[in-house]
């Protein structure tokens, strides 16, 4: 056993299963890998966390997303006053060539120049030579800092020509197997729920469970998972406060 801080070890909780069902030591391995998938299903789904790294622009206006990523928060630039400005995610900047480093200035890759000007007859956004320009009869969301696209199967954060700066934040949910460890962790709110994840999908295929027992293991671990839920993201009176304050300003009646 070994239990560090708020984390239990996955060990740990497939050896508690196997004393709590009378298994042996040759159901640990199946019992660890179900484990495994249900560490990561309350991962994703209750006690991930979102970590934050500066990354370092590459060359080519790229930025390489980190191994242990899955999907990203928050992509943006670190000011002076500590706060990160986002940038716009934007679908409509190519993806092709992303990956050649001389990609900038390479004929074919559409990014030799900036944005199009707003007196062309075809414009993509309305920002240019670092100004906002209100357009009669369309929406605003315009990029006040940059714009990028996520290229997922490379693995790139894809940077708007008017990017300038040397580096970028990014905010990303990571990938709880990536650790080069010997055994995995939980947060101890979400132990009881995949115990009895492991439990039920141990059973699920047993012909000789009842049905009734498979479908209360089932219920069982739904409500686990929704008690492990508010114990990650409990209700805070000080929050309340804060937003209801906030919502209360002057202004001029009209």
């Amino acid at each position: 056993m070994s239990i560090a801080g708020k984390y239990v070890d996955l060990n740990y909780i497939v050896n508690s299963v196997m004393n709590q069902i009378d298994s042996d030591d040759r159901d640990y391995a199946r019992l660890y890998q179900i484990g495994v998938t249900g560490l990561r299903e309350l991962w994703f789904d209750v006690a991930g966390n979102v970590k934050t790294v500066l990354l370092a622009k590459n060359a080519n206006n790229t930025v390489t997303l980190p191994t242990d990523y899955i999907n990203w928060s928050k992509v943006g630039i670190l000011t002076d006053n500590g706060k990160v400005y986002t940038l716009a995610l934007n679908k409509s900047i190519t993806l092709y060539n992303d990956t050649n480093t001389n990609r900038v200035v390479s004929p074919g890759s559409f990014i030799e120049g900036g944005f199009t000007r707003v007196d062309s007859p075809d414009y993509h956004n309305y920002w240019t030579e670092g100004m906002n320009y209100n357009l009669f009869g369309l929406g605003g969301s315009v990029a006040d800092v940059a714009q990028f696209n996520i290229d997922e199967e490379n693995g790139l954060i894809v940077l708007g020509s008017e990017f300038t700066r040397s580096d970028v934040i990014l905010e990303y949910v990571v990938d709880p197997l990536a650790c080069e460890c010997d055994t995995h962790s939980i947060h101890i709110f979400c132990q009881q729920a995949l115990e009895d994840y492991i439990y039920w999908k141990a059973v699920s295929k047993r012909k000789d469970t009842p049905a009734n027992e498979k479908m209360r293991a089932r219920q069982e671990y739904y409500n686990q998972k929704r008690v492990a839920r508010n114990r990650m993201k409990p209700f805070r009176i000080g929050d309340a406060y804060d937003t209801s304050r906030r919502s209360v300003y002057m202004a001029p009646k009209l």
